[in-house]
């Protein structure tokens, strides 16, 4: 169900799931040098039958995406471009979890349960946003540099943000790179790189 995982008195097994969706793609040239591309979906998830658990019901599930990406050639001379993007990962806009909550029980040890109902929506709304500018020196050398921010993270509000940048290169047949990443989980800052040789046989 969405990718979500249930174990225990709140398992899903039994519950099985199947997701409509509407995805639209476009892609517009801005003169000569530039470009702006859009995507979005809109998805819709049915849930049918019943779990041996606590959870009584799922109600229709509606979720959606969207992206937008800025390509520009030649920004500051012939040899360079720039990308800027911004993407929001599917998030559920509407949809209800009824769960039943034991309340008490009688002599005979019949429980007896009330019906709540959780609110799938998320309380944030999380932005995949990253600038990237590469320019080509010569036939053999390019470099380029990307930073990225991510902003309210799993869709949570006053979550931990992250950041990285990295700086890309390409030689003859060398990629190379090196990256600083903020880490989301941990608040750690993490360097990290890598080196690929490519040939032909």
């Amino acid at each position: 169900m969405l990718n979500t995982i249930g174990h225990a008195a709140l398992s899903f097994d039994g519950i099985t799931s199947n997701t409509s969706y509407v995805a639209i793609n476009g892609e517009k040239t801005i003169g000569d040098t530039a470009s702006m591309r859009g995507v979005a979906t809109i998805s819709r998830t049915n849930a049918a039958g019943s779990a041996s658990t606590l959870v009584n019901n799922i109600s229709p599930v509606a979720s959606t995406s969207f992206g937008v990406i800025l390509n520009k050639a030649k920004l500051l001379n012939d040899n360079d471009y720039v990308t800027l993007s911004l993407v929001q990962p599917s998030r559920v806009n509407s949809g209800n979890l009824i769960i039943n909550i034991p309340n008490r029980s009688s002599f005979d040890g019949t429980i007896s349960y009330d019906e709540t109902s959780i609110d799938l929506e998320p309380s944030g709304r999380q932005l995949n946003m990253s600038m990237e500018y590469g320019h080509r020196v010569s036939k053999k050398f390019a470099l380029g540099i990307k930073a990225a921010y991510i902003s309210e993270y799993g869709h949570r509000k006053n979550s931990l943000n992250g950041h990285s940048v990295a700086l890309l290169g390409v030689f003859k047949n060398f990629r190379f790179g090196a990256k600083f990443d903020q880490n989301i989980y941990f608040r750690d800052s993490l360097l990290s790189g890598l080196v690929t040789y490519t040939t032909r046989f």
